[in-house]
This record gives structure tokens, sequence and C-alpha cells, in this order.
């Protein structure tokens, strides 16, 4: 005990005399405290000394130290003095740590030269730590885990305890409070991942620092997602992104096209896949593979569907070859287009001039005998048109076999023939044209006409019906499409 500082003599007589040394003292209740990292202690106190002796400072301090603990960095705001200058000397410590587990006295100072006087052995404090373990320390998904609560520096009070187990601050479960301890996960999976901490029973507020369970999983939930949204057009830029869950993130990304049930393995191996001035050839199913050290995962495929106006267009006519009077040619606009066409119209070359001829909402008309000639198409959808090449319709008049039947008959004769023909089925039509009731239809409902100018349409015939000779049979098909025949 360590009472009498200085030089001064007198001092140290007074203090020496019989019953004066009495009446100095402190005393600590109790001298042995055990608590938990994290709680609050007091530290009991009361001290006493001679009557013509007045106290000037208080503090407490560390064993083998003299600095008041209020004005330490470690305690600012930790420490507080209960006491006062007459005989108490408590002191109160709070949210302990395992660094504040050591000797602590009280001394206080007075009126006299070198009177000062620190209560030794002070109050020895133990703060008990629990700590948890996790074993393996790295997991995958479907390992079991170990969790163990270790007690260090264990209070006397608590030789057998009983813990609870918390998961992000939330209580685990009920069943895993035991004797035993460890708290075991099996075949653990990503929603047992986080920080898990262990307490005392009855000391929950107290509970160690945590300890975080970081399950490892292959990719999934992969997707791939489309910017922008709506039409692609070709010339836009596009965007393809790859998405996942995993732990620890994809690091590859390999994207896959499939088109007419090929798959074809892309280039480059970022998560996000960027196509500029996108055209018709990156059509197609696209798809992405996520990958980890853990594993790999694919996505599901998303559609690309680039628009774009027709192109490659071209006409074409059947049968092929030379036709004759009384054959009918079917033409063909053909085009490659997204969406499809929705129409095709047709042109007759005359000179420098392109006479329209029809226009359909199907690909292929009938085109009458007779009609001869340079044509092209062209085909239309929402974004835009395209014109096809000329081609050649030759009609070659006369059937050939006619002369074969007729050989022996001179030519000057056979035209004759033709001729008084030509008048007769002229005469019949006319004929057939005047026993028409009201609406100008014969009796098997087929239009006679002598010449397209005269021919009654709708509005929708009127742009279809432009093109016919002289004198010539318009036969209307359910489907819609006109068939010209000449009558000539």
């Amino acid at each position: 005990m360590h009472f009498c500082e200085g030089n001064t003599c007198l001092v140290a007589f007074l203090l020496s005399l019989p019953g004066v040394l009495d009446c100095w003292s402190v005393t600590y209740t109790p001298q042995s405290i055990c608590a938990m990292r994290g709680s609050s202690v007091t530290m009991g106190c009361s001290y006493s000394y001679p009557n013509r002796v007045t106290v000037t400072e208080t503090f407490w301090h560390e064993q083998g130290t003299w600095e008041d603990l209020s004005k330490k960095d470690k305690y600012k705001d930790r420490v507080k003095f209960l006491g006062n200058t007459v005989n108490n000397c408590s002191m109160k410590m709070e949210g302990l740590r395992e660094s504040d587990s050591g000797e602590y006295q009280f001394k206080f100072i007075t009126n006299y030269s070198g009177g000062r006087y620190s209560g030794s052995p002070g109050v020895t404090l133990s703060v008990s730590t629990l700590q948890v373990v996790m074993s393996p320390p790295t997991v995958t998904e479907g390992q079991r885990v170990t969790l163990t609560c270790n007690h260090i520096q264990p209070c006397p009070a608590n030789a057998n305890p009983t813990y609870i187990w918390y998961q992000d601050r939330k209580l685990v479960s009920n069943q895993h409070t035991m004797r035993d301890n460890p708290l075991i996960l099996n075949s653990v999976s990503s929603k047992d991942s986080g920080n898990y901490s262990c307490a005392l029973s009855g000391h929950k507020d107290y509970p160690s620092p945590a300890v975080t369970l970081v399950v490892r999983y292959a990719p999934r939930n992969v997707s791939v997602s489309l910017s922008p949204s709506g039409n692609i057009v070709e010339g836009d830029s596009v965007t393809l992104t790859c998405s996942s869950d995993a732990n620890p993130p994809a690091t590859t990304y390999t994207w896959f096209k499939m088109k007419r049930a090929e798959t074809f393995q892309m280039e480059g191996s970022g998560w996000r896949n960027q196509i500029t001035n996108i055209s018709s050839e990156f059509s197609g199913h696209y798809h992405c593979e996520a990958k980890n050290d853990i594993g790999a995962s694919n996505s599901s495929a998303v559609l690309v569907d680039v628009h774009y106006p027709p192109k490659n267009t071209s006409a074409s006519f059947s049968p092929s070859g030379n036709t004759v009077d009384g054959d009918s040619v079917t033409l063909t606009c053909s085009s490659d287009a997204n969406p499809p066409v929705h129409n095709c119209t047709w042109y007759k070359k005359t000179g420098s001039d392109s006479i329209l001829i029809a226009t359909w909402n199907s690909s292929s008309f009938l085109l009458a005998s007779g009609n001869g000639g340079l044509y092209y198409c062209v085909a239309h959808n929402e974004y835009g048109s395209h014109k096809s090449s000329e081609i050649e319709v030759p009609f070659a008049g006369v059937p050939g076999g006619l002369f074969a039947v007729l050989g022996i008959i001179p030519v000057v004769a056979l035209i004759v023939v033709l001729v008084f023909a030509c008048r007769s089925r002229r005469g019949a039509s006319t004929k057939s044209t005047s026993e028409t009731v009201g609406d100008g239809q014969k009796d098997d409902a087929s239009p006679v006409y002598e010449n397209t100018s005269a021919v009654p349409r709708t509005s929708d015939q009127a742009q279809r019906v432009q093109f016919c000779s002289p004198s010539c049979v318009v036969n209307q098909t359910e489907d819609d499409a006109v068939i010209y025949s000449n009558i000539d």
C-alpha cells in the first residue's frame, strides 16, 4: 500500500504516529468481478481519511499506471465515477471488451502536501468472451457445417452453460439451444448464408461476435434480356445481357445462337453482348452459359427478330416457255421480307412507260392469253418496298397444232375460217350480253364485256382489273382472283 509521497518530514512523521494510519483506507465490494463481453459492471468502493484532511481529487486507474481512466481514449464515454469527495468511490464501466480484463484501483489526493492514497490491491475484472468457430471454413452447397460456441475466460458461475444461436440477429430455433453446444447444418443451401452468433442462456443481450457463413454455389436463374424492347429494325443497335445468381459471381459467359435447328457459338465471353447496325442475318434465338469455379448453367433462349423491308424481289411465270392463245399463265412475285410482304403490285412495260396492272394481297395471279410482254412486280411491307427485274411473258398467238391439222388448206382459206369463227363468237357474246338480267350477269354468273372500260366493278376490283385486251371475259373466282380470257 502506497500512502506517502514527497520529502516533507513533518507529514511523514505525523502519518507514522499510532492511530493515524488506521484512518486512511479504501474498500472494494466485491474485489473480483466476472462479466460477459458487452455488458456493464459497477465496482463498489468506499474510502476514509483523517478528519483534519480534505480530499481535493479522486479517480480510478489501472494497476501499474497513475493515469485517470476517464482521460484515456480507451475508456472515453465508457467509465462513469459514481462517488464523491467524501467517502463513496464507486465506478461503472460499460460496454466491456476483452481488453478490459485486469486490476483497477481507486486513488484520492488530499490538501496535505504528499497526502495521496491508492487502495491496493484493487478490483480484478475478468471479461468472458464467446467465440464462434466454423468448420469447414469454406462451404459449398450441399456440404455439412458445424458451428461451435467457444467460451473464452469463462466465469465460475457459468460452469455448465447452455447456448442460444442467432442468424442475422434472429433466433435460429429452439431445437438448437443445447448443452452440447454445436449447431449443425446438414446439406447447406444459399438460404443458410448469413452472420451467426451465440449467447449464453440468460445473457441473450451479450452475444458473441458474428461469424459469416458464405455458401458457394454454381450459377442459377440464368436469363437473357434484350434491349431495347419492342420491334428491332435493320440498322438498330441491340444489347443482349446475361444475368445469373451465383456465388462466387459468374466469371465466364459464353453466347450461342440457334438458327434453322443449328447452334453456333458466338465470339466474346462478356456478360453483355452488343450488336451495332444489326441486319437480318442476326435474327435467331440466343442463349448464354454462365460459369464460375463451382459449375455452369444455361439460360433459356430469347428471340431476336429483325424486321426489314422487302429485298431480293423476283418475278416469275408458269408454265414457262411459249404459250399460245387460249392458255393462261400465273405470275408470281417472290421477296424476302420481315414481316412478310402484305401486297404485290404488277406493272406492264410499254415502251418507256409502266402501266399498273393489278395490286394483289397474294403473291400470284392469273394472266389471260394474248397479254404477252414485259412485266415486273413491286413487293411492299410496312418498312418499305422493292422492285423485281423485268420478265418477258411470251404468247405465240394461234396454236401451232392447228397448222398441222389444216396443212392441206391454203393459208388464205384458213384466215377466212378464223375470221368467220371469231365473228360468230363475237355475235354469241353480244347476244349473251343482251340476254343478261338487270345487273349484266349471264345465267352462269360469268359476265361478258366487249371492253374492260365497260366492266362494272367494286372499288376493290377497280384497282385490280387494270389490263385486259378488248372484248374479253373476266371471271371472278372464290379466292378473289380475276381471270382474263380473250373472246376476240
